[in-house]
């Protein structure tokens, strides 16, 4: 059998006070089109299906959708909730649901529940953290105690194959794991877990980190579908399919609606026929402008050209402090304009040239003689 391996959805999400509905709606028909033409046997979702605790009626009826679908092709789909979905609102109606194939264990009760399907057997450890695990097993102090202590408390049958879908900050010692500025991670890492936990699985589909990576031959965050952050521009989503056969893991890239994409110029040269038809016009920009000038109205200009930028920032190249509140020397002994050309060099990291200094000397000028 093969299954499709999803996570971080994160349906409802706005990134830069941009919706990604329409986005996620396309992502899903696609992801959906995969599973059709690999002729995938189950669904697994490991968590971070809605971007918020409540989401909104949209980013519910968008999930609807797909799983009815799913449901109309009788493809078993295994969910667990992440640490941004409320485990009981992700988890109503799961028992009607089970009729339809469509498998919810979003709240942990104690016990680490199993389906089996074809010859595997899932797992399913929705996210927990130290206090939900304790009214069960009063010893556990950490984030590993907790997951350790309940895969430890679970029958595990190894001669069989087993998989458990898990939404935790899992690492391995020695390794990094890249990271990106869309998913979040407690401060100081109290949450890690180390991938050893694992060891008694022949899968290990995670959710929770939206760059797609593997620790080990056993054990995978598959990424979240799209790019919530700029931090991910430069790196391409996937989709993760699993062989149960081998547990061999192969990957399909995913094309978003709208990319996400830094550029970096100067407003003419961002604004030239050449730049904006290299690529899609219409993605998701960062766009940093070079230009030492300020440019009055530069985001409606860049939005004339390009409709979706998300942030618009200057490079400077500033010298020295950059920081604090700066008292100007010479005040009272120095000529205004002197005051000015000393202002300009601090603001953008370069002398005034000619052009400029006249233009500041008649403006100033004209301000005395009025």
């Amino acid at each position: 059998m093969k299954f499709i391996h999803l996570s971080d959805l994160h349906i409802g999400k706005r990134v830069n006070e941009f919706s990604m509905i329409n986005d996620q709606k396309y992502i899903l028909e696609q992801i959906l089109n995969i599973i059709a033409n690999e002729e995938i046997n189950a669904v697994i979702v490991s968590g971070d299906v809605y971007d918020k605790s409540i989401p909104a009626v949209e980013a519910v009826t968008v999930f609807d959708d797909f799983l009815t679908e799913l449901a109309t092709k009788d493809i078993p789909t295994l969910i667990i909730s992440g640490n941004h979905d409320s485990p009981e609102r992700l988890g109503f109606g799961s028992k009607i649901m089970q009729n339809n194939g469509v498998h919810i264990y979003s709240v942990f009760d104690g016990e680490l529940h199993k389906l089996k399907i074809d010859d595997v057997n899932f797992y399913m450890l929705p996210f927990v953290k130290p206090i939900m695990v304790r009214r069960f097993y009063p010893e556990v102090e950490t984030y590993e105690d907790a997951v350790r202590t309940i895969i430890e408390n679970t029958d595990i049958d190894k001669s069989q194959k087993n998989v458990i879908l898990s939404h935790q900050f899992i690492t391995k010692t020695g390794a990094e794991t890249m990271r990106s500025d869309s998913e979040s991670v407690s401060v100081g890492g109290l949450d890690n877990i180390d991938i050893s936990v694992f060891d008694d699985f022949d899968y290990t589909a995670l959710g929770h980190i939206h760059r797609p990576q593997s620790l080990s031959e056993k054990v995978r965050y598959c990424g979240s579908p799209l790019k919530y952050s700029f931090s991910e521009a430069k790196y391409d989503k996937t989709v993760t399919i699993v062989d149960a056969d081998d547990f061999s893991v192969q990957t399909i890239p995913l094309k978003p609606l709208h990319d996400m994409r830094m550029i970096k110029g100067s407003i003419e040269n961002i604004l030239s026929k050449e730049v904006i038809n290299a690529a899609d016009s219409d993605d998701y920009l960062h766009i940093t402008l070079t230009d030492k000038d300020n440019i009055i109205d530069a985001m409606d200009k860049v939005r004339s050209a390009y409709p979706n930028v998300m942030q618009l920032e200057f490079e400077r190249d500033m010298k020295g402090n950059t920081k604090g509140v700066y008292e100007a020397t010479g005040v009272g002994t120095k000529p205004d304009n002197e005051l000015f050309y000393d202002f300009y060099k601090l603001q953008n990291g370069v002398e005034i040239d000619s052009e400029k200094a006249e233009l500041v000397d008649s403006i100033l000028e004209e301000v005395k003689e009025n």
